[in-house]
């Protein structure tokens, strides 16, 4: 499991979910950039989860890529939530707002355009640090939350490199 939120650590430790595949012959490990605090390594420790850190991830341009991700591969102006934080976002930007609007609006939905933006996602989102610790822990399968414009995108590709199947934990309770 890779840890970035609370709320996934959450669930699956205090819930219950994490005992349950020990219980059935699970090695459950856990990467979390929360690694180094006390009480979550007592947490894991009292649940028989392995630990570890999340080594540095990546740069400034993996992570302006991630932030602006949706603008590339979404329907962020169709989409009335995504909308919204578009416009608080830009709210003092109109320049950057209306660039993002023409990509999203007249590049995004041409497969063309997704293809190749997928391909510089695969080239950004690099960490030699967590492809090492991937290839170290060799896990059956990694369980992330929504990877899509996260430090989990990173994960993602290393993990497909590595065969390794993902699965995708939705961090929403509706």
């Amino acid at each position: 499991f890779v840890f970035t939120h609370g709320f996934m650590a959450r669930t699956v430790l205090r819930s219950g979910v994490a005992r349950q595949l020990i219980e059935q012959g699970f090695r459950v490990t856990v990467i979390s950039p929360n690694a180094h605090e006390l009480y979550f390594q007592e947490e894991c420790q009292q649940e028989h989860v392995a630990l570890y850190q999340e080594p540095q991830g990546s740069g400034r341009i993996a992570n302006w890529f991630r932030t602006y991700r949706p603008y590339l591969l979404d329907d962020v102006m169709g989409n009335v939530a995504l909308r919204t934080k578009h416009e608080q976002r830009f709210a003092r930007r109109p320049l950057f707002r209306a660039s993002m609007e023409y990509v999203n609006n007249h590049l995004a939905p041409y497969p063309w355009f997704r293809a190749g933006v997928r391909q510089v996602e695969r080239l950004v989102n690099r960490s030699k640090p967590i492809a090492g610790l991937l290839r170290d822990l060799r896990p059956d399968y990694l369980v992330l939350p929504n990877p899509f414009g996260t430090q989990e995108t990173i994960y993602m590709v290393h993990a497909h490199d590595l065969h390794i199947p993902i699965i995708c934990q939705m961090l929403s309770w509706d």
